[in-house]
């Protein structure tokens, strides 16, 4: 899922850069860029927490 909406983010992304490029109202690309990237963020996030929660992750503790 994490994919799918990255890949989302950057085509949107590309699109807002030609928007802009292009002198055209560009504000709704920029939108849905940002909250592709933020929801990318957020389903890897998740998946990271589950691979934690599973024991699938090893953490690493600094020494004190």
């Amino acid at each position: 899922m994490g994919i799918i909406l990255g890949v989302i983010a950057i085509v949107t992304t590309f699109i807002n850069l030609y928007m802009y490029k292009a002198g055209k109202d560009y504000k709704l690309a920029m939108a849905l860029g940002l909250s592709y990237t933020a929801l990318t963020l957020c389903a890897e996030y998740s998946l990271v927490s589950e691979w934690v929660k599973k024991g699938r992750l090893v953490t690493f503790r600094g020494s004190t």
